[in-house]
C-alpha cells in the first residue's frame, strides 16, 4: 500500500481532504442541530470490535509500529481522520486529495473537541449527500505507534482512521472508481482492507 497515515499524506490543518467542496468550519447552523440529534444514530449499539487484518512494520509508519483494521465496534478515539464511503454496487464515490490530486473516500480531519469524530462524520455526510441521515459506522485503521518519529502527526501510541457508509449518492462533483478491479488505485488506500474484508452489503 503507498498512501498511508504517516506524516505528509494529509493536510496539517483541520480542512477537510478532497476538492475544496468541504469548508474547515463544519456544517451550518441549520445543519448543526441535526448533528447533535444524529450523534447516538451514528453510533452502533456494541462496544465489541475484531480485528480483521493486521500488518507488522508497515513501511508508511515509524519503526517499531504496526497497523490493525477493525470492525464491529463503536469508533474510538482519538480519531484522527473521518471518511465517508458512498457505494454504487463495486463503484465507490472518491474526490480529490488537496495536496496530491489523489482520489480518495471525501475525508475530514477531527478536531479535539470530537474524540470519537461523530460530529465530524455527520457534517461531513450532510456536505457530500446534503441529507442529514446519520452514516453508518463501518470500521476502522488503527495506527499503534510506539515510539512516533519527529514528522509523525498523529496522537501516539494509538491514532484511529474511521470509515462511514452512507447509502445516499452525492450531491458534489467526483469520481466513481471501480473497487472491484485487479488493477484498482484504491486497493492502495489504507482503509480499503474494511471494503475487502468486512464484504459490505
Amino acid at each position: 500500500m503507498a498512501q498511508g497515515h504517516g506524516a505528509g499524506a494529509f493536510p496539517a490543518s483541520g480542512a477537510s481532504v478532497g476538492s475544496g467542496a468541504f469548508s474547515e468550519g463544519g456544517a451550518t447552523p441549520a445543519a448543526a442541530s441535526s448533528i447533535d440529534v444524529g450523534l447516538s444514530a451514528a453510533t452502533p449499539a456494541t462496544t465489541a470490535e475484531r480485528i480483521v487484518g493486521e500488518q507488522v512494520a508497515p513501511s508508511w509508519l515509524p519503526a517499531g509500529s504496526r497497523v490493525q483494521w477493525i470492525v464491529g465496534a463503536a469508533p474510538p478515539a482519538p480519531m484522527g481522520l473521518v471518511r465517508l464511503l458512498i457505494r454504487d454496487g463495486d463503484r465507490v464515490f472518491c474526490v480529490p486529495r488537496e495536496r496530491t490530486g489523489a482520489l480518495d473516500l471525501p475525508t475530514r480531519r477531527v478536531g479535539e473537541a470530537d474524540p470519537a469524530g461523530l460530529k465530524a462524520i455527520l457534517a461531513l455526510g450532510i456536505e457530500v449527500t446534503g441529507s442529514t441521515e446519520p452514516p453508518r459506522w463501518v470500521g476502522v485503521v488503527r495506527n499503534i505507534v510506539p515510539a512516533p518519529s519527529g514528522d509523525y502527526g498523529w496522537p501516539a501510541p494509538v491514532a484511529h482512521f474511521g470509515v462511514w457508509q452512507m447509502e445516499n449518492m452525492p450531491r458534489i462533483d467526483g469520481q466513481w472508481l471501480d473497487a472491484g478491479e485487479e488493477t484498482s488505485s484504491l486497493k492502495e488506500r489504507h482503509w480499503f482492507p474494511l471494503l475487502a474484508l468486512d464484504r459490505l452489503p
